[in-house]
C-alpha cells in the first residue's frame, strides 16, 4: 500500500536546517618591567627548542601552525561529512518513498474515476476555517470544518521561498457512518488554507486488501507535493556537503604529506 505522508520525520527541526563553522585565533603579548631591567634585557633573550622567548612572548614555528591547522581542518571536515551523510541518507529515503507512493496513488485515483467497486469518491463542501492560533514564533495552526462531518487541523513544518506551507490532519464520515481518518502531504499555502472551500478525496481498502484506508486528494500530483520538493532540495544540500567535505579532506591529506616532507628536509 502507499505508505502515505509522515510529517513526524521532520516535525522536530528537519524543515529548517543550518550548518555552522568555527575558527580560532591566537594572540601574543609583550610587556617590559622597569627601566633598570630594560637596560639589561638583552641578557635575558633565550632560545629553547625552536620557540623564542622574549619576556613572556612566545613565537610558534610555521610547521606547528600548519599541524594545528590540519588537525582542526580534519575535525571540521569530518563533522560536515557526517552531517552530509545523514542528510543525504534521510532525504533520499523520503524522496524515493514519496515518488513510489505517487505512482500507487495515481492508480487509486484512476480506479476511483473508473468506478471500480470498493473505490470511493467524496467531495467535502462548505469548508471554512473556524479558528487559528499562533504560539511564539511557530506557524499559525488552523482548525477547519465542513460537510460530511469533516474536521481538519492545518499544520506547517516546511517553508518554501520563505513562506509556511501546510498539510491537513483530518477526518470525515463515510456513507456507512464510519469515521475515516487521513493526512495529506504538505500541499497548501497559507492563503489556500484560509480560502479553501471544498476538497474531493478518493479512498479505498481494496488496493492491497490490508484493511487500512488509503486516502488521497483527487487532484493530487507529485509536482505540487511540497514534501517531495523539500526532500529533493535537502538531498541536493546533503550531496553538496559530501562533495565539499570530501574535497577538503583530500586537500588536507595532501597538506599533511607536504608538512611531513618538510620535516625530512
Amino acid at each position: 500500500m502507499p505508505v502515505g505522508p509522515s510529517h513526524s520525520r521532520r516535525s522536530s527541526s528537519s524543515s529548517r536546517s543550518s550548518s555552522s563553522s568555527s575558527s580560532s585565533s591566537s594572540s601574543s603579548s609583550r610587556y617590559s618591567s622597569s627601566s633598570s631591567y630594560s637596560s639589561s634585557r638583552h641578557h635575558h633573550h633565550h632560545h629553547h627548542y625552536g620557540c623564542d622567548y622574549y619576556g613572556t612572548g612566545v613565537s610558534i614555528s610555521p610547521r606547528a601552525w600548519a599541524i594545528t591547522g590540519l588537525v582542526f581542518g580534519f575535525l571540521i571536515a569530518a563533522v560536515v561529512l557526517i552531517f552530509g551523510a545523514v542528510m543525504t541518507y534521510t532525504n533520499y529515503f523520503d524522496y524515493t518513498l514519496i515518488k513510489r507512493d505517487a505512482k500507487e496513488y495515481m492508480e487509486i485515483i484512476d480506479r476511483a474515476n473508473e468506478g471500480v467497486e470498493g473505490y470511493y469518491t467524496i467531495t467535502i463542501r462548505n469548508i471554512r476555517p473556524n479558528g487559528a492560533s499562533t504560539e511564539g514564533g511557530n506557524p499559525t495552526v488552523y482548525r477547519i470544518s465542513g460537510d460530511n462531518g469533516f474536521y481538519a487541523t492545518a499544520y506547517s513544518v516546511v517553508e518554501q521561498d520563505g513562506f509556511d506551507q501546510y498539510y491537513l490532519d483530518f477526518y470525515f464520515t463515510h456513507e456507512s457512518g464510519e469515521r475515516i481518518y487521513g493526512e495529506t502531504y504538505t500541499y497548501y499555502s497559507e492563503y489556500q488554507v484560509e480560502s479553501i472551500s471544498q476538497i474531493t478525496f478518493v479512498y479505498t481498502k481494496e488496493y492491497d486488501n490490508d484493511g487500512v484506508w488509503d486516502i488521497i486528494q483527487k487532484d493530487y500530483s507529485l509536482e505540487k507535493n511540497i514534501d517531495f520538493w523539500y526532500a529533493e532540495h535537502m538531498l541536493g544540500v546533503g550531496l553538496i556537503m559530501l562533495l565539499c567535505s570530501g574535497t577538503a579532506i583530500a586537500l588536507l591529506i595532501w597538506g599533511a604529506k607536504a608538512v611531513r616532507a618538510s620535516k625530512r628536509k
